[in-house]
């Protein structure tokens, strides 16, 4: 598979001018000696080119991420998912927290910028778990975070416990998964925490996005980017597509943009006062 990636990305640079991949692969190399080869063979055959990937964040060492940096790597999204241990646990994840802060150190060392992803809500997760988990993003340093609320999805572990306990109805049918919202159940009835609270700790996470990696320095640019992008994509739709994207893109504007700023006392409440 590798020999074939490789003659991809050639292929690609020869007749199409490629000079970004992005690996969307789950998990990019769970083998380590199979990464390092890919890098290697990269570098060795000048295949000149900037790539990223998402993996787990308590992997790679300090020396694995120069590798990847010199064959062209310059993000890499990682799923972190709580800064709660318990959390983790209960997902089945069993990260080393302190190895992820050593990895988010070394990717800003190095220079590789690094997504931080988290989910929030979780199975009776209590308030103070996502005051952890809110704290240890912040920690980090992430060149963004994002961060979403638990959707019940069908496959997965805890979508058949609620469907056991009644707080969930199967559906049947296409049309009636045209009607699914995948956030429907994610309130008060799966974590402990208060629906707004959710509401605020994600959309704090998207606006600083928006702005920006740090609210001391709001240069826009990814505003700029997000904005820019949507209107081109919008104007070669139909004029009825068009005018239904604006409408969602400004109703989800307005909503991340009121959640991440009506409720001073919910911000103070998870930290993000204390640490900016």
């Amino acid at each position: 598979p590798q020999e074939h990636v490789i003659k991809e990305i050639r292929f690609l640079q020869n007749n199409y001018g490629l000079d970004g991949v992005y690996f969307s692969d789950e998990y990019w190399y769970p083998n380590l000696r199979d990464m390092r080869s890919f890098c290697k063979r990269v570098i060795e055959e000048k295949l000149v080119f900037h790539w990223g990937c998402q993996t787990r964040a308590d992997t790679l060492s300090k020396e694995d991420l120069q590798l990847m940096y010199e064959a062209g790597c310059r993000w890499i999204f990682f799923g972190v998912e709580s800064g709660s241990p318990e959390i983790l646990t209960k997902m089945g994840k069993q990260l080393n927290l302190k190895k992820v802060r050593e990895t988010f150190d070394n990717c800003r060392e190095i220079g590789i910028s690094a997504t931080a992803s988290f989910i929030i809500g979780y199975l009776d997760e209590t308030p103070d778990q996502l005051r952890k988990t809110v704290q240890l993003a912040l920690d980090l340093g992430a060149g963004n975070c994002s961060c979403c609320i638990l959707a019940a999805l069908p496959g997965c572990v805890f979508y058949d416990e609620l469907l056991a306990k009644g707080i969930i109805k199967k559906r049947e049918g296409l049309t009636n998964w045209t009607k699914y919202e995948f956030a429907e159940v994610v309130t008060d009835k799966l974590s402990k925490i208060p629906t707004t609270d959710l509401m605020v700790v994600r959309s704090i996470f998207r606006w600083r996005g928006f702005i920006g990696s740090s609210p001391r320095k709001k240069d826009f640019t990814m505003a700029k980017d997000l904005i820019f992008d949507e209107l081109k994509y919008c104007f070669t739709q139909s004029p009825f597509n068009l005018v239904v994207g604006i409408f969602r893109g400004a109703k989800e504007f307005f909503s991340v943009f009121w959640y991440s700023h009506a409720y001073p006392k919910i911000l103070k409440k998870y930290g993000f006062t204390e640490k900016n």
